[in-house]
């Protein structure tokens, strides 16, 4: 009974590790900051994989967290007004878009990534004083 019990465990963590957190749209549909957003009732944590499958999500930005995997798929748009930083890979297939707003030369928007670009989709940057 405790090696069933034992595998039985090891394989629901096994499990865990494999889930990503899915932007729903069923709190306010676009902001990254609500979590009745997100498939776990929570906003995205350090180290969470994240998938956007269709839809507009507004991002504003964190300096402290760091994100795992960002996967964007079916037309997904995400407005970046804040960094979003990657420890897995950024994925954006070729009908999704990720847009960058940059408010001042001198404070820049950036997207890091410290796995791979798998990037298809396409790019606008808003820079409303130049």
């Amino acid at each position: 009974m405790k090696r069933i019990l034992f595998f039985l465990t090891l394989f629901c963590v096994t499990l865990s590790g494999f889930s990503q957190n899915i932007f729903t749209g069923d709190g306010d549909g676009f902001s990254w900051e609500d979590p009745f957003n997100w498939s776990y009732f929570d906003v995205p944590q350090f180290g969470d994989d994240i998938l956007i499958d269709g839809g507009f999500v507004y991002y504003e930005g964190s300096a402290f967290e760091t994100y795992g995997t960002l996967e964007l798929r079916n037309f997904a748009t995400v407005f970046a007004q804040g960094d979003l930083r990657l420890s897995g890979d950024l994925i954006v297939d070729v009908t999704s878009t990720i847009e960058l707003f940059i408010n001042e030369i001198t404070v820049f928007t950036t997207i890091s990534c410290d796995g791979n670009y798998f990037f298809n989709g396409s790019m606008v940057i808003y820079m409303p004083q130049f």
